[in-house]
C-alpha cells in the first residue's frame, strides 16, 4: 500500500516541503512512473529503490528568489533524502536524483555540487541547461509576445514555492491507486473550486517561461550557478572530478526516446498504461531498476 507524508525539509523564508511516497513490502517497486508524479513537485529524489521510497520536493521560485537560492533549496532538499530515516542504519542514504522539465535543472545543480555525487541522474524531458543556444535566440512560442503588465503581478508578487493544485490532471492523488498498487477504476479527480476554470489563453505564472525565452533573460536570472555542459572539471591537484554516473558499464547516458510525444506527455498516466509512449518510461525505470541491482 502506497502512503504520502510531507515533511518540512528546510525554511529559507518560507517553508519548503517534501512529500515522501513509501510503499510497504507487498506494494509492487513500479506499480506508478516517476513521471506521472512529476507534476505534483517539479524535482524528484529517490532512496533505491524506486517506489518504495521516493520524495518530491518543492522549492522557491524565480524570479523573487536568485540563482543561489536555487542552489540552496536543491542542497537542502539532496542533504534531506539521504539522512530520511537514517537514524535506523545511522548512515546517509544513496539517493537518486531526478526532475520533469525546469525540474531537471535543480537536479543538475545537485549533481555538481554535492559529495557524495548521486547513484543516478533521471531526466523527464529537462533542461539541463540555460546555456544552449535555443534559451538565448529571442524564440517566440505565443502568438505574440506577453507584454509586461501581463506578468507585473507575477514578477512582482511574494516569494513563493511552487505546487500543483490538487484538482489538475497532471498531480498526482495516492487514491488514483488500490492497496494492491493497481489503478483504482472509482477515482475521480478533484474538482477545481466554483468559478476556476480552465482558459488555455490566459496568462499564468507558467507564462513567465514564454516571456523570459522570448527576451533571453533565463541566464541573468540563473547565470551564477549554471554550468553549461560542462560536465568534467580540473580540481587543484589538476584531477579530472566528473559530475553523474554510468547507467551500465558502457555508457554514460542512456536515452528513452518517445517519439512524437510533447513535453511531459505521461504526467497524467501510470506506469502500465497503453498510452503512446510510455513504452520509453517503462525502459527508463527498467534501466534504473538495473541499475540498482547491480
Amino acid at each position: 500500500m502506497l502512503t504520502r507524508s510531507t515533511y518540512t525539509y528546510a525554511t529559507h523564508e518560507i517553508p519548503l516541503e517534501c512529500d515522501v511516497y513509501r510503499a510497504d513490502d507487498h506494494y509492487p517497486d513500479t506499480t506508478e512512473s516517476p513521471s506521472s508524479c512529476s507534476s505534483t513537485r517539479a524535482a524528484s529524489l529517490e532512496a533505491p529503490g524506486l517506489v518504495s521510497r521516493h520524495g518530491w520536493p518543492n522549492y522557491r521560485l524565480l524570479p523573487q528568489v536568485g540563482a543561489k537560492g536555487l542552489l540552496e533549496d536543491a542542497l537542502a532538499a539532496y542533504n534531506f533524502a539521504q539522512i530520511w530515516g537514517a537514524c535506523i542504519s545511522g548512515r546517509k542514504r544513496p539517493v537518486i536524483v531526478g526532475g520533469a522539465s525546469a525540474g531537471f535543472f535543480m537536479a543538475n545543480l545537485i549533481a555538481h555540487h554535492v559529495t557524495p555525487e548521486p547513484v543516478a541522474m533521471l531526466s523527464l524531458t529537462g533542461v539541463p541547461t540555460f546555456r544552449h543556444e535555443f534559451f538565448n535566440s529571442s524564440v517566440l512560442l505565443t502568438p505574440a509576445p506577453i507584454r509586461d503588465e501581463d506578468v507585473a503581478s507575477f514578477v512582482n508578487g511574494p516569494l513563493k514555492a511552487g505546487t500543483t493544485n490538487a484538482y489538475d490532471p497532471s498531480a498526482f492523488v495516492v487514491d488514483r491507486l488500490l492497496p494492491s498498487g493497481e489503478r483504482n477504476p472509482g477515482f475521480a479527480q478533484p474538482a477545481p473550486p466554483v468559478g476556476i476554470g480552465v482558459n488555455p489563453n490566459a496568462v499564468t505564472r507558467e507564462s513567465l517561461y514564454d516571456y523570459w525565452l522570448h527576451r533571453n533573460e533565463y541566464l541573468k536570472l540563473v547565470g551564477d550557478v549554471d554550468q553549461g555542459f560542462q560536465w568534467a572539471k580540473d580540481d587543484p591537484k589538476g584531477e579530472k572530478l566528473k559530475s553523474g554516473r554510468r547507467l551500465s558499464s558502457s555508457k554514460k547516458a542512456m536515452l528513452c526516446l518517445a517519439q512524437g510525444e510533447g513535453h511531459l506527455f505521461e504526467a497524467t498516466s501510470l506506469f502500465e498504461d497503453s498510452s503512446p509512449g510510455m513504452d520509453a518510461v517503462r525502459e527508463a525505470v527498467r534501466l534504473l531498476d538495473g541499475l540498482l541491482g547491480a
